[in-house]
């Protein structure tokens, strides 16, 4: 999602799971016409963003970079529709043009110049938006203009910073540029090595100077020190760090940091969270008369974590849960606590807890079962004592 000068622009639709292990927030995103950098977190609209309620995760991020991180969030998404000038089109992952600076496609132009500086000219499709791209007008109209491709360079330092590659700084060698020069980006080979590409000034006396000079060693002898650029917060900060030429996708740019967890299913409801975590307590009344297990309920250990909720609204929630499990496991964990075939609370077990006629499909604690066929009609038949 990029943003121009009339708002945000739908420019491509990555994955989810690219999202998290290739195109993360700061990283670099290759796509077909163009190249985008993943903005950070406080340019993304939270409102459609999904907050993801995971305890164990966000405590093991707390852990890692601070407790200011409050809350894990889903991507910003909204339903799609038939509509492409609808509101889910102005919804997703917020991204800008990085690098800013554009070289014309012609063989015979192939001018360098930052996307700002008004040469190139923004196409946007809205149907086929992985189409987008940038035009030069230095040749033909319509469809048949020349794509602007990003500048194949960029810098950055041990630090973690990035930025553009310096042209100007670069062809110059450190003189300042005449305000009119124009510069280009041109290949003289076929290996596409950074011996053969150079930088043209139109300058005077400006000899053209090849990208194999500011590789390696010396390339940090001759580039100027690092701004401490983020692009992705659009913030700058002090840097000591000297800045190294990397090429435009490379893998070593970005790298996701990953954390992992054991993620145990959790209900929507607290309360019904609360239950589950407590059942091997609660079970036993589920097969109760209502009046005597609420009397019951009061004497549980897990009583002081379940009173803010009251009485009725725990009760009705044991029963609940009781009525999502199979009628033989709650049975066996009942008789494990006493309980026999004959007894009332057994009786009371037929009644609270329905057998569907095809067999059941329920599930414990988040997890499904594979459907038991019962035989016959009516209750099951209780275990023999």
């Amino acid at each position: 999602m990029s943003t121009p000068s009339n708002g945000p622009l739908r420019v491509g639709e990555p994955r989810p799971s690219q999202l998290l292990h290739t195109y993360g927030v700061g990283s670099v995103a290759d796509l077909p016409n163009l190249s985008t950098m993943v903005m950070g977190l406080d340019h993304w609209d939270l409102v459609r963003a999904t907050p993801l309620t995971e305890d164990r995760l966000l405590a093991a991020v707390r852990r890692r970079l601070g407790p200011q991180v409050t809350t894990l969030r889903m991507p910003p998404q909204m339903q799609e529709t038939s509509d492409p000038f609808g509101e889910w089109t102005r919804v997703g992952v917020p991204v800008a043009l990085f690098p800013r600076w554009l070289r014309c496609s012609r063989e015979q132009c192939n001018q360098l110049s930052p996307a700002s500086s008004g040469l190139f000219e923004l196409e946007e499709h809205y149907f086929r938006p992985e189409n987008t791209r940038y035009v030069h007008t230095c040749f033909g109209t319509g469809g048949r203009r020349p794509t602007a491709v990003p500048a194949r360079f960029l810098i950055a330092c041990p630090a973690g910073h990035m930025d553009d590659f310096p042209w100007q700084y670069f062809v110059h060698r450190g003189a300042a540029a005449a305000p009119d020069c124009t510069l280009s980006l041109r290949e003289r080979g076929t290996t596409g090595e950074a011996a053969n590409i150079f930088v043209e000034c139109s300058c005077a006396n400006v000899p053209d100077r090849s990208m194999a000079e500011a590789m390696g060693k010396r390339g940090e002898r001759e580039l100027p020190a690092c701004r401490g650029h983020h692009p992705h917060l659009g913030t700058f900060e002090t840097c000591d760090e000297r800045v190294r030429t990397i090429a435009l996708g490379a893998t070593n740019s970005w790298f996701a940091c990953q954390l992992r967890v054991f993620s145990l299913p959790r209900a929507e409801e607290p309360l019904t969270q609360a239950v589950r975590e407590h059942w091997s307590s609660l079970s036993p009344l589920a097969a109760l008369p209502a009046e005597a297990a609420k009397m019951l309920l009061l004497t549980q250990a897990c009583w002081p974590e379940l009173e803010p909720y009251g009485a009725e609204k725990v009760w009705k929630a044991v029963t609940d849960e009781a009525a999502t499990l199979p009628v033989h496991l709650l049975r066996t964990r009942i008789g494990r606590r006493g309980l026999r075939p004959g007894d009332s609370g057994v009786e009371s077990l037929h009644r609270t807890a329905p057998v569907h006629p095809a067999g059941l499909h329920h599930g414990i604690g988040g997890r499904a079962l594979h459907r038991l066929p019962l035989a016959g009609a009516g209750h099951p038949r209780a275990p023999p004592a």
